[in-house]
This record gives structure tokens, C-alpha cells and sequence, in this order.
């Protein structure tokens, strides 16, 4: 009788073991590798610097939103442009709106500096 109780609680024991060893294993396995299962995102990115502000596009392509925007020339503050606001806002809120047609979102903005993002997957 003793014998009998001691085997069911070594059995019932290792099996404890072996659940505990397996979750923890499974657990230490999908934190190593990175779920393919969430969103992409591919990001564009623009910093105010006057007449060479100029957009980073996902592929490192890079274009002048003056450019892009219709204007060849810098006219330093003679845009028009709503009151209150100054030519940075103005030309950051032109490059944030090129951006979008083209679907992207922001994601962070900090001083000079705007990144934007879209999902892809």
C-alpha cells in the first residue's frame, strides 16, 4: 500500500513537472521570435529646414515639398498662411498633408521633426 502511494505520487509529480516545463517552454518561445501576426508599418519622415525641407519616403527616396507643393521658390514668411501661425507650421502642415494622400498617419512630431507612418500588412 505504501509502495503504491508512493509510485501515484512520484506519477503524479512528474507530470506536474512535465506541464510546467512545457508552458514555461512555450512561453520562452514566443518571446524569443517576433509575432508575424501584427500590423507593418513602413514610415516617412520630414524636418523643417526652410526652402530644403524635404520628405524621407519609405524606400530612402528623398523630395523637397516645395517641390512636391507647387513652389520653386522659398518666400521666407510670404506665403500666406493663417494668422497666428508661422511659416514652419505652414510648411509642416503642406509636407503632414502630401504625406496623407499618400496614407500615411502621424506618429510623432517634435519640434522640426514629423514622422508618419502607414500600415502595409
Amino acid at each position: 500500500m505504501k509502495r503504491a502511494s508512493i509510485i501515484s505520487v512520484t506519477i503524479c509529480a512528474a507530470f506536474l513537472l512535465a506541464t510546467l516545463f512545457r508552458a514555461a517552454s512555450q512561453e520562452a518561445s514566443a518571446l524569443s521570435k517576433p509575432s508575424g501576426d501584427g500590423p507593418v508599418f513602413e514610415y516617412a519622415s520630414v524636418r523643417f529646414m526652410e526652402e530644403r525641407t524635404s520628405i524621407v519616403w519609405p524606400d530612402g527616396s528623398v523630395e523637397n515639398v516645395l517641390v512636391l507643393g507647387g513652389k520653386r521658390k522659398f518666400d521666407n514668411g510670404s506665403e500666406k498662411y493663417p494668422k497666428g501661425s508661422d511659416y514652419r507650421v505652414y510648411w509642416l502642415t503642406v509636407s503632414m498633408n502630401i504625406m496623407g494622400k499618400r496614407g500615411f498617419q502621424l506618429a510623432h512630431m517634435d519640434g522640426t521633426d514629423v514622422v508618419m507612418k502607414r500600415q502595409v500588412k
